[in-house]
């Protein structure tokens, strides 16, 4: 990981910005093997001690959670068709918003081109 960091194009503009990712990704560690090491084997506290086992019903509700998770993750494809559509339409307009935009900035650099006051033109 740490040599995919230093060898990326990422260095050719801030070495500091490389170094400091890197960095983070190891405090981000230290913070999470913290964090469950004094959740699952810190001491016990009146509010902890409280604490009860799961019921079968949200254990039955976990295991479909699980389950389906597992199942989509093998096998999308039935995910996809059901959100295919509605996908389909968020990427139409997103395609339209984004030529709408590259043809504004095209008229606005004519515009410049031919020599108009930047404020003629509002962008």
């Amino acid at each position: 990981m740490f040599a995919g960091i230093f060898n990326s194009n990422a260095t050719d503009y801030n070495v500091w910005f490389t170094v400091a990712a890197g960095l983070c990704i190891i405090f981000a560690a230290v913070y999470t093997l913290n964090m469950i090491r004094k959740t699952f084997y810190g001491e016990l506290t009146p509010a902890t001690a409280k604490a009860v086992d799961l019921r079968f019903s949200e254990k039955l509700a976990l295991i479909i959670v699980v389950a389906l998770i597992f199942v989509f993750g093998v096998y999308p494809q039935p995910m996809l068709d059901l959100t295919g559509d509605v996908s389909k339409n968020i990427v139409e307009t997103v395609n339209s918003i984004i030529k709408k935009k590259v043809s504004r900035r095209d008229q606005y650099e004519r515009i410049i081109f031919f020599g108009h006051l930047r404020s003629d033109y509002d962008v």
